[in-house]
């Protein structure tokens, strides 16, 4: 209804900026019903339904009211939570349509963010259209000059990679320099015009050297099944060191065999499933008990969403307590069903990173705006594109000694590595992720 619509617009957003919305009433996949939404002048269509079903058919009349307008200029962004729907989707689409394979996008971001404490704060904040985010665009200006080269002379931005005629994203070759028509992706707090500066002197007296060292094997413990379980454990399967362990904890009964790969399917991680009764608290004290890197809290599928949620918020309330009475971090990964309980979750306490619909939100938005971030945000969190990592700043700068941070990327430059920021721990060991620091201004760093 378009004024139960508008209320509730109007109650969740009070203010919109120079955004208008207007409501529309209708079936999303007819013709008829589609031709009030303005897809003849549009320029982006985002297809926000639950039902894949639905999904597809609706992305069939758009891509066909499109062809009747002459819009070339339009696309379609959309989600697929059924992997055996996702390339129908895609040839419904055709060069149209970016399709996010939602079990396979949760999945990743919960591998990526588990990989160390605070990583799941840098996703978040690049996701959203808050603080830092990625930005492409033309920039001729910096024709001739290499990444290395850009950011020595750039004061509040971070240049991370180049879309140009034959070149794959951040994988270019580290001498490669920009040519006109190539657009650079960088990492800024606003959308204001880049500026080059004069090239900044670098101390590379307080360059450090230290070898690459692999990831140990990791254990994560997953409590709960969902049908994002079979994605999940091949996504970590391909990022896992050797002899790395997955612990799936959840009630008798609770977990469909098709979710779990054969171990044929897994070269570096074993499952260890456990049935257990994972609400009470002398069970998960026993499994935190085995040390895991990260907890990852999974929304059972099989409940219906208020209820999966409700239990899901008792399990992250017993294991902060859990962790405040051994006074140890636990890295919580969240999968929470609705907004209003994502927004619950992330107030009981900021360090979680809850995952939902909010989160391929937040991507769909991006992708909306700017139709080759899809590509740079699939890069960023596959397991065979570039990737973020944190690695110890010994690797790169003597500690304990003032440093400006064109010195660090400098430095990070001979790995033919890009430093997008860092994490800054204290004694009680919390910590404070930066992205994208001012250029000069000094820091001192600890071995830690």
């Amino acid at each position: 209804d378009k004024v139960k619509m508008e209320e509730i617009i109007k109650d969740r957003l009070s203010n919109t900026g120079n955004l208008r919305i207007v409501c529309r009433s209708g079936q999303p996949d007819s013709p008829t019903d589609l031709k009030i939404c303005s897809l003849d002048t549009c320029k982006s269509i985002i297809v926000n339904l639950n039902d894949d079903a639905m999904t597809l058919k609706t992305i069939l009349v758009c891509e066909s009211l499109l062809d009747e307008y002459g819009n070339t200029q339009a696309y379609i962004t959309a989600t697929i939570r059924d992997r055996e729907v996702l390339q129908p989707a895609k040839i419904a689409g055709g060069e149209r349509a970016e399709i996010l394979n939602f079990q396979k996008t949760i999945a990743r971001l919960m591998i990526q963010s588990g990989r160390h404490p605070g990583m799941s704060e840098i996703f978040s904040e690049l996701l959203s259209f808050r603080g830092n985010e990625i930005y492409v665009g033309a920039y001729d200006e910096a024709a001739g000059l290499s990444i290395g080269d850009i950011n020595l002379r750039l004061a509040n931005a971070t240049a991370i990679g180049v879309l140009g005629v034959g070149q794959s994203l951040f994988t270019h070759k580290p001498n490669y320099v920009l040519q006109p028509g190539d657009q650079l992706i960088w990492i800024a707090e606003d959308d204001d015009p880049l500026k080059l500066q004069g090239c900044a002197a670098t101390d590379s007296g307080s360059f450090s050297h230290e070898p690459d060292v692999p990831e140990d094997p990791h254990t994560i413990l997953v409590l709960g099944g969902s049908d994002i379980l079979h994605q999940f454990l091949i996504e970590d399967d391909m990022f896992a060191p050797s002899g790395s362990k997955v612990i799936i904890a959840t009630e008798p009964g609770r977990i469909d065999p098709a979710h779990i790969p054969e171990p044929t399917a897994l070269k570096n991680i074993n499952v260890d499933l456990r049935e257990c009764s994972i609400l009470k608290r002398k069970v998960l004290e026993k499994l935190v008990e085995e040390e895991p890197s990260c907890i990852v809290l999974m929304a059972d599928t099989e409940l219906d969403t208020e209820e999966a949620d409700a239990r899901t918020l008792m399990l992250q309330l017993l294991l902060t307590d859990i962790a405040k009475e051994i006074g140890a971090e636990l890295p919580l990964i969240i999968e929470m069903n609705t907004r209003r309980n994502q927004l619950l979750s992330q107030r009981m306490r900021a360090t979680d990173f809850v995952i939902g619909s909010s989160i391929t939100a937040k991507m769909m938005a991006q992708i909306s705006e700017h139709r080759s971030k899809k590509d740079i945000l699939n890069d960023l969190i596959s397991y065979d594109g570039s990737a973020i990592y944190m690695k110890p700043v010994t690797r790169y700068i003597k500690t304990n000694t003032p440093v400006d941070y064109y010195t660090l990327g400098a430095s990070a430059a001979r790995y033919n590595e890009i430093a997008i920021g860092y994490k800054k721990s204290d004694e009680n060991g919390s910590f404070n992720i930066v992205l994208n620091p001012h250029g000069r201004e000094k820091m001192t760093f600890g071995d830690h």
